[in-house]
């Protein structure tokens, strides 16, 4: 006598999403004057965030003006949030706190606006533009790598040689 026996299972499927580590920046401008910037998280994993601000003068066609570069207090004024953000001496500005998929970082900038006797060059204006990125906030050492961060009870205290 021969006994066949057979043992059919439904096959498993693991569906694996990528982490994507993505932001924008998202900020007011009236009357010549840039308030309220702040980045939002559309990616889909909590997210560190740093910002560079670059300021220069441009004129209709983008083109940057060669000779000297707007003078903080002097050419514009840049009222800066000083408490959630940590500031590098690499030029970024470090958003202390993770923030969630579709979450945003608390303002960075309040208001900036060019300067009453500003010496703005003929046929120029101030161009202040936000460089925002992103880097997953799990595990830790992605950001202590990567950024040169210390990380301490899920807070940024320092990154990129920041001063405190």
């Amino acid at each position: 006598t021969l006994a066949f026996i057979s043992i059919k299972t439904e096959p498993k499927i693991n569906t694996f999403v990528p982490a994507q580590v993505l932001c924008e920046i998202s900020e007011s401008f009236q009357n010549n004057v840039k308030t309220n910037v702040l980045v939002k998280n559309t990616g889909n994993t909590d997210a560190y965030i740093r910002a560079a601000i670059v300021v220069n003068w441009k004129d209709q066609d983008g083109n940057i003006y060669g000779g000297a570069k707007p003078i903080l207090n002097t050419d514009y004024t840049l009222e800066l949030n000083g408490s959630d953000w940590v500031v590098g001496v690499d030029g970024y500005y470090y958003h202390r706190a993770s923030v969630a998929p579709a979450g945003v970082t608390e303002i960075l900038i309040k208001k900036c606006e060019v300067a009453q006797n500003a010496a703005v060059p003929v046929g120029y204006s101030l161009a202040v533009e936000i460089v925002a990125s992103a880097i997953q906030a799990a595990p830790e050492t992605a950001v202590c790598e990567n950024w040169n961060a210390t990380v301490e009870n899920g807070m940024i205290t320092s990154a990129g040689g920041a001063q405190q």
